[in-house]
């Protein structure tokens, strides 16, 4: 590439005639110094004073000059490059030839064309990165507001599904099922509806003194939970079911105080314990298990612990249900049954007896000289010979017989599939045992002692029906009673009655 001058043409045209007329006048001056100055001394300091003031001369003309042509357009242009470089958007020099500098100005604009469009490229860049920014800001904020969606969405999922669950729950409350109908209901509706591999519903006894499992969600029946006791502060459940407190266990490979079901569930994961309040008082334990390690949410703990408190007013409801039809059903002195219920019951099992031909056999039991006894010691000793008399009879009969106390000092037995010879057998345990157990204040007795005397009779040998069967007992009793007490008799062919209707003083 060619350098680029910086001194035009007209400025050389004017040093050379400077230069030119400088030397003629230099060498005029050796010329007429040698003529008029012969001598050369004289010569010499002629020469001096001639030189000085030339130089002098020539220095003044190389200054005009150097000001006129060079300085005074340098700068110049140091101040149109500063005007330029000031101004916004596309600088540019005027180019002129009388200066000498219009190669230099054609370099500059050549620059300020480069910069302008480096600064224009740059502009470019700016507002590509501004762009870019606000992208990446509307992309972030996207990204945000959709976490946010997805955050809202999921709490509202949850919500729902905590509303459908209290919703359920509450259903269940208010639908005036049984205990065990209850129970199912939450193990399914909570079970199915979260998710949970294992459920399970412990109730708490009614003496306070422990727990009990009654229901369970995706355990086989093979583990046999259902009917596992814990005493108070036995395990996590005990300890729950005490404090009142629930208890999450993040893995239960690492806490002792998981008892794995006594054994049963040895599988290990996280599980939580929530108490199950109603009215301020723990109505049962409700234990979630997860298989993966920390898979209980706080918010999830938080529904939880609603839901339990929901099905423990459930379960007391149930309880409470129960208890009023026991009591409606139950003599208030000895928890048998009452004559009525007892008499409903017996009707039943006198029809399934008719049904499929099986044996039946009816017991009447009497206190002997019990007027006695409340005459001598009060009707409040009387009542404690009840409530024991009333343990001893269940306690020598089956689980399918069935109790009941007629009034007073009358109690009724009823036993399913057995047989006259067995009845007199079980009749003669109870009066056995009666007579041998010592009850307080006995001495005061005819005899010393407290006896029973039982009639029996026996279906369809002694009755045909429900009437008759009860009739034929009675005769039986009264018979016993004649003849001495604390005796047992069996009903007669002669104690049918004999008009064929079977009436008699306990009405079916």
């Amino acid at each position: 590439m060619r350098p680029t001058r910086i001194i035009s043409r007209e400025d050389r045209r004017r040093a050379f005639f400077i230069a030119f007329f400088s030397a003629i006048g230099w060498l005029s001056f050796l010329w007429l110094s040698g003529i008029l100055v012969p001598r050369i001394h004289e010569r010499v300091i002629l020469f001096g004073i001639f030189s000085f003031f030339t130089s002098l001369i020539l220095g003044f003309v190389v200054y005009f000059l150097i000001r006129r042509f060079f300085q005074i357009p340098v700068k110049e242009l140091d101040q149109e490059i500063n005007h330029v470089i000031e101004s916004d958007f596309l600088p540019r020099l005027e180019e002129r030839k009388d200066d000498g500098l219009d190669r230099i100005r054609q370099a500059f604009n050549r620059v300020f064309r480069e910069m302008t469009e480096l600064k224009a490229r740059e502009a470019d860049w700016e507002q590509i990165q501004e762009v870019e920014k606000r992208e990446h800001e509307l992309r972030v904020g996207l990204a945000d507001k959709s976490a946010l969606a997805e955050k809202t969405s999921q709490e509202l999922a949850d919500r729902l599904r905590e509303l459908y669950l209290l919703n359920e729950i509450s259903q269940t409350v208010n639908s005036g099922l049984s205990l065990d109908e209850i129970l199912k209901s939450i193990t399914n509706v909570v079970g199915k509806t979260m998710g949970y591999k294992e459920f399970v519903v412990l109730l708490t006894d009614e003496d306070g003194e422990g727990l009990t499992i009654k229901a369970t969600f995706g355990i086989p029946r093979s583990a046999r939970l259902e009917g596992m006791r814990f005493t108070l502060g036995e395990g996590v459940s005990g300890v729950v079911a005490k404090t009142g407190k629930r208890i999450l266990i993040r893995d239960t490979s690492k806490d002792e105080r998981y008892l794995h079901y006594k054994g049963q569930k040895p599988e290990d994961g996280s599980f939580l314990s929530v108490p199950g309040k109603s009215r301020g008082k723990v109505q049962g334990v409700f234990n979630f298990f997860r298989p993966q390690v920390d898979g209980f949410s706080v918010p999830e703990m938080r529904l939880l612990t609603t839901v339990a408190n929901q099905a423990a007013a459930a379960v007391e409801k149930a309880r409470l249900f129960e208890k009023v039809q026991r009591l409606s059903v139950l003599d208030d002195l000895t928890q048998l049954w009452n004559r009525r219920h007892f008499l409903e019951v017996f009707e039943k099992e006198w029809k399934r007896a008719e049904r499929f031909n099986h044996e039946l056999a009816l017991m009447i039991i009497d206190i002997d000289h019990f007027k006695h006894y409340n005459d001598r010691n009060g009707h409040l000793a009387g009542d404690e010979i009840l409530k024991r008399l009333a343990q001893i009879f269940t306690e020598n009969v089956r689980e399918i017989d069935t109790v009941g106390r007629f009034g007073g000092e009358e109690f009724l037995a009823v036993l399913p599939r057995t047989s006259k010879a067995g009845a007199e057998v079980v009749a003669e345990k109870i009066r056995k045992e009666v007579e041998t157990y010592a009850f307080p204040l006995e001495e005061n007795q005819p005899g010393g002692k407290l006896t029973v005397s039982i009639g029996f009779s026996c279906y369809p040998e002694d009755g045909d029906n429900a009437a008759r069967l009860i009739h034929a007992a009675d005769l039986a009793l009264y018979r016993a009673k004649n003849q001495g007490r604390n005796r047992v008799e069996g009903a007669r062919r002669e104690d049918k009655a004999e008009d064929g209707t079977g009436q008699h003083r306990l009405t079916v």
